[in-house]
């Protein structure tokens, strides 16, 4: 090498940070428009099972709703009486340092007979065992199974497009 030569240079890399700063905004704003698709994606699931699984059963006499009044001769198509326990169901949006997530299920007024319509109970003065509906896991399944990897997709295309 010559006497003088360079011995290194420098290359400025302001505008490529910049650019990256700018990524990193969209990855975040997708991010929380992800997190609340999501999350209503599994409310809207979660009250569609509600409405839609019923027990079938057909009874011996006319029942009478606890809440509304209303007498059935048999189960609905859903587990809809009053409408409480599909109006109680809603979403929150949880953000933290180190994680964030899309919540959704029976987030507000929730009453403790959600869960034996959930999960299934015995009936002591039907002497028999309710099938639950099972919608919140559910529910769960169809958002991690099928929403998530679609809107994963959908927000890496609109990153990628820079729609952001």
């Amino acid at each position: 090498m010559a006497r003088g030569d360079k011995q290194f240079v420098r290359i400025n890399i302001a505008g490529a940070i910049k650019q990256l700063e700018g990524v990193a905004k969209a990855v975040d704003l997708a991010g929380q428009d992800l997190q609340i698709e999501l999350a209503r994606a599994g409310r809207d699931e979660m009250v569609r099972l509600i409405e839609t699984r019923g027990t079938g059963r057909q009874w011996n006499k006319p029942w009478r709703g606890r809440k509304s009044g209303r007498y059935k001769q048999t189960s609905s198509p859903g587990r809809v009486d009053s409408g409480d326990m599909r109006d109680a169901v809603g979403v929150r949006f949880e953000r933290g340092a180190q994680q964030t997530n899309a919540a959704f299920g029976w987030i507000r007024n929730f009453e403790n007979y959600f869960g034996y319509q959930d999960q299934g109970f015995y009936h002591v003065k039907a002497n028999r065992m309710v099938d639950g509906m099972f919608a919140l896991r559910d529910a769960r399944l169809y958002v991690t199974k099928q929403v998530l990897p679609k809107l994963v997709r959908k927000y890496k295309n609109r990153i990628a497009r820079g729609s952001y």
